[in-house]
């Protein structure tokens, strides 16, 4: 059995630790089994699970703590003689644990980028490392090609796109599901559902989703805004919440771990997030039949499936956002074509990484 090192910073619930999970429970573990490297002291989200099917989770300080991340690191690879490592990242700075490993004589080195951007004040100082990453690394995976151009430079073109898998049947559409949800939360039939997945952070923008949804309820009254996930921003968010007076109104849902099933309840999905790898909760949306609406030039053209949608310019300000979803308001009928959608199946995304986690 060979053993698979991935280090992702935490395990909880995020895009590229659910397409982590994702791969985890569909590949056959008498041949591969996963183990994990994580930054903080608590408990992962994902741990209890991780433990479950056979993995360890091991603790190290933060890359910031560069001697001390440096020494544990080193020693989890001494002891465990492992055969591929798998740094997930958005940031050049990683070049660091690629360097650890080859010094561990780690044979297979495989590098993925998550996503297009970092915080702007250290753009300029991880960009000059992007040599390293590209010398050190022996396989190069990007969610999009967007993300590849982002960590390795435009001219390199030896890295695999490696699309974020879901498991399509889990989040199509189910009324079912959908009226269990909604009485959940006490959601009206008549009540318009507007929704968004993803962790409370700078990233995701939400103090302009909720200028956005003050629009909205300024001409329907019978709205709510669902929001799933958690972060950083969560207080800040919900402070503005209350000075628009739209708190009543706004469902923090927190992390979920059934959260296709979050998307059967909402009736819109409302995505302006400032920039992303390929945007997986989108996906997700539109495998759930839902009108979506982004910013045009801030999420990858490939995540964009389903002719259902629409996509503002930088310039449009939450009243246009408002006005634009509510002359798109109409209810469709929410049954999706799988083969649409079938190089985002997990499967086959599986099958991708599995190839080179056996070489």
């Amino acid at each position: 059995m060979k053993r698979i090192l991935h280090l992702s910073g935490t395990m909880n619930m995020g895009g590229q630790e659910t397409l982590i999970m994702n791969i985890y429970r569909n590949i056959d573990r008498s041949e591969v089994q996963f183990d994990f490297v994580v930054n903080t002291e608590e408990r992962c989200f994902f741990e209890d699970e991780i433990e479950k099917l056979g993995g360890k989770v091991y603790r190290v300080p933060r890359l910031i703590h560069i001697f001390k991340h440096w020494k544990e690191l080193s020693k989890i690879l001494k002891e465990n003689k492992y055969d591929v490592i798998h740094r997930h990242t958005a940031s050049q700075v990683v070049f660091i644990d690629l360097l650890i490993a080859k010094l561990r004589n780690v044979k297979t080195r495989i590098i993925h980028s998550h996503n297009v951007s970092v915080d702007k004040k250290y753009q300029h100082l991880y960009k000059i490392f992007t040599p390293l990453i590209n010398g050190l690394s022996t396989t190069k995976y990007a969610c999009s090609e967007d993300a590849a151009k982002w960590l390795y430079g435009k001219r390199v073109k030896d890295f695999k796109v490696i699309y974020n898998g879901i498991d399509i049947d889990k989040f199509s559409y189910d009324e079912e599901v959908r009226k269990k949800v909604r009485s959940e939360f006490k959601i009206q039939d008549n009540i318009k559902v507007y929704g968004n997945v993803g962790r409370m952070s700078y990233q995701k923008n939400h103090m302009f989703l909720l200028d956005v949804f003050k629009n909205i309820l300024e001409k329907d009254s019978n709205s709510v805004l669902l929001l799933c996930g958690d972060g950083e921003k969560r207080e800040e968010i919900e402070e503005k919440a209350k000075e628009l007076n739209i708190y009543e109104k706004v469902i923090f849902a927190g992390v979920r771990k059934d959260v296709n099933y979050m998307y059967q309840a909402m009736d819109y999905f409302v995505f302006p997030s400032l920039f992303e790898g390929l945007g997986i909760v989108l996906i997700e949306a539109q495998v759930a039949g839902l009108p979506c609406f982004i910013f045009d030039k801030r999420i990858p053209t490939i995540s964009r499936i389903s002719n259902n949608i629409h996509a503002f310019d930088e310039d449009a300000d939450a009243k246009y956002w408002a006005n634009v979803i509510l002359a798109n308001n109409e209810i469709k009928d929410r049954k999706i074509d799988k083969k649409d959608f079938e190089k985002f199946d997990i499967k086959y995304t599986t099958a991708q990484v599995l190839e080179d986690y056996l070489k």
